[in-house]
């Protein structure tokens, strides 16, 4: 075991000296390039563990986190890391910061000491942290630290597997505090979203920062760190299927991201892996990749468009590069021009540039889109990306505050996990859940539940918050979704439900369960459920958008053979209905005013799925009441969702 000094000022001077000899036994050189993987010790006895090649070293605090409590960037002969600070930290982002990870001892073993592979594994079971959050509690994190002969590239991979005897529910998140060339001074972040590149600053000479913290629809799978002076930096890059947010927290020195939440039934496990690599003179980032990093800077000169391309390789050389593009106004002139193809060759650890020009009358802001293909060792590779350029126009913002542009997003392939046997369970009385937006008790008043005996359970909506829309209540296992009889949601939006909650829905129905939505301006409306496929099981067509339009109907309002003996006031209206939806024609009308349906159903699997298309909003016109207040309302939704069909 090679000694170890605890202290920074030690480290540093330590690192020094350790780094001339790196340079004079050749490590420094890629004809002698090794990993190592080695067991170190401190002064008190506590374990750390080195990895290390020839352009990365890094320190493995096993006592606290597990974090990289030393990262140095050989090329820079700098330590990135700050008192306080370190790499790879592990959290739960339910558990809020620090969380139970952050100081916690891991158990860490040296899996490959090289020469070609140096790879070390920590690992530590979770106690459910401060909260005692049940469904996150005996799962088994596993992190595997890997850095290869001759690459620059560290990888990380995350297993977290579920070691306990019932289901979880956690959401991974992933956090770095780091100057990302050793020193305190400004720094960039830059990150990419459907808007384009969203940039963001911190000056700690002066305490300023500017630019979001949070990239919440993230555009693609990575996200940059530079210092501003040596355009030195840090290129994270993770897998986009799972990714949620992407997060700095500029005056902490914070590169971060959170993954979308994952259940894990028993003895199932779930993995990402992401990467990290040094770059150098860049002074923007607008794509990054495992293959190469690229900014683009674009200026206007008397009628052309300059647009100046860099390319870094992220780790072995690139031959046989070719850049192509094109650009695209996005006002006045939209025009697609295409851009000279560049023939790049070689791209390695040295910056290559280029210059496109194009001709153009205007000064509109446009999306330029770049294609880069080449071969990285023995295999080809194609990769695109796009970006935003506002010339005189500016940012990519319309008057309303929406964009002028928004970038495609990739799809994403989630495979959920799932128990490998699912059953519904029976209830003498029954069990429902009752998903609270607003407006929701006047869609489904207690005398509904009264009727027949029900137990509610009650979740509320909770909108906005660091975490977007949130449910204090939905069903971790597929245990406790199957134990419900009806669930309903009203003006619950498609964030808070996700798509692993949307997935859960269709089963449930699918195995017996009935499920009931209804909302308005945040359900149908712009609560966004498309996005997660929540119209796909409701008896609507899918794709469909509504709109909250002014009908005030009054007439008679006609029940289905089904809802027999239910008779509404003569006067009953409806003010506002969500149009725009059109029933699927294995639907069918439960409740209708003339020829407009305001209550659907459609049989799915053993269970049903019913939509309220009317909505609880507006005041009824004098002499007439709104249709919830009728008293058959209550009797209509009692047989609607509790009958026997």
């Amino acid at each position: 075991m090679i000694p170890y000094k605890k202290s920074f000022k030690y480290r540093v001077i330590g690192i020094a000296i350790l780094l001339c000899s790196f340079a004079n036994a050749g490590y420094i050189n890629k004809t002698h390039a090794s990993a190592k993987a080695s067991k170190l010790v401190s002064q008190n006895n506590e374990e750390r563990f080195g990895l290390e090649n020839e352009f990365l070293s890094l320190e493995i605090d096993s006592v606290h986190g597990a974090r990289a409590s030393s990262f140095i960037v050989k090329r820079l002969n700098q330590e990135l890391v700050m008192s306080g600070g370190g790499f790879l930290f592990d959290h739960f982002w339910e558990q809020s910061w620090p969380g139970e990870f952050f100081n916690a001892p891991y158990k860490v073993t040296i899996l490959q000491d090289g020469p070609d592979i140096a790879s070390i594994k920590a690992e530590r079971i979770s106690t459910g942290g401060m909260k005692n959050i049940l469904t996150q509690k005996d799962i088994l994190l596993e992190r595997t630290i890997t850095l290869r002969k001759g690459s620059p590239i560290l990888e990380v991979t995350v297993k977290l597997s579920n070691a306990g005897q019932s289901d979880k529910l956690f959401g991974y998140w992933v956090q770095h505090i780091f100057y990302p060339s050793g020193i305190k001074r400004k720094i960039l972040y830059f990150r990419p979203s459907r808007s384009g590149i969203s940039e963001a600053t911190y000056d700690p000479a002066i305490n300023k920062y500017e630019g979001p913290d949070f990239v919440r629809d993230p555009q693609s799978e990575w996200t940059a760190t530079i210092d501003e002076e040596s355009g030195n930096g840090l290129v994270f890059v993770t897998q986009y299927d799972w990714l949620r947010f992407l997060y700095n927290c500029q005056s902490s020195f914070t590169t971060e991201w959170q993954y979308e939440r994952v259940g894990l039934p028993q003895g199932k496990s779930w993995q990402t892996t992401y990467w990290c690599y040094p770059i150098h003179d860049f002074k923007r980032v607008d794509y990054a990749s495992r293959y190469f990093v690229a900014a683009v800077e674009p200026s206007d000169d008397d009628g052309r468009l300059n647009v100046k391309v860099q390319l870094l390789s992220a780790s072995d050389s690139l031959r046989d590069v070719i850049v192509t593009g094109e650009i695209e106004g996005l006002v006045n002139d939209r025009v697609k021009r295409p851009l000279t193809e560049w023939k790049a060759g070689e791209i390695h650890s040295n910056v290559s540039s280029h210059s496109f020009q194009v001709l153009r009358s205007s000064h509109d802001p446009v999306v330029i889109r770049l294609k880069v293909r080449g071969r990285c060792q023995d295999k080809t590779f194609t990769e695109t990306f796009e970006t935003f350029y506002g010339s005189k126009y500016g940012s990519n913002r319309k008057v309303d505050g929406s964009p002028l542009y928004i970038l495609p997003q990739p799809g994403r392939h989630r495979e959920f996990l799932k128990p490998e046997k699912i059953v519904k369970k029976q209830n003498l009385l029954p069990r429902v859940l009752f998903c609270k937006g607003l407006f929701a008790d006047n869609y489904f008043p207690q005398t509904i539940f009264e009727h027949i005996n029900a137990e509610v359970i009650t979740s509320y909506l909770s909108a906005g918050g660091v975490f977007g829309s949130q449910l204090s209540l939905f069903p971790a296992s597929y245990d406790e979704l199957m134990s419900y009889d009806v669930i309903i949601l009203v003006n619950i939006d498609a964030e808070a439900i996700g798509e692993r909650g949307a997935e859960m829905l269709k089963d449930f129905v699918s195995y017996g369960g009935i499920l009931v939505y209804a909302g308005d301006l945040y359900g149908f409306d712009r609560g966004g459920i498309t996005s997660i496929g929540v119209d796909k099981i409701l008896p609507i067509e899918e794709g469909l958008h509504s709109k909250i339009s002014l009908v005030n109907y009054s007439s008679n309002i006609i029940t289905s053979p089904e809802l027999k003996g239910i008779s509404f006031s003569s006067n009953a209206s409806v003010v506002y209905m969500n149009e725009g939806l059109k029933l699927l024609p294995e639907a069918k009308i439960e409740l209708s005013i003339g020829k407009i349906p305001l209550v659907a159903s459609k049989n799915i699997g053993k269970g049903r799925v019913i939509a309220i298309l009317a909505t609880a909003l507006g005041e009824a016109r004098k002499g007439s009441m709104l249709f919830l207040d009728d008293p058959a309302w209550s009797k209509a939704m009692v047989l609607c969702i509790f009958s026997d069909r």
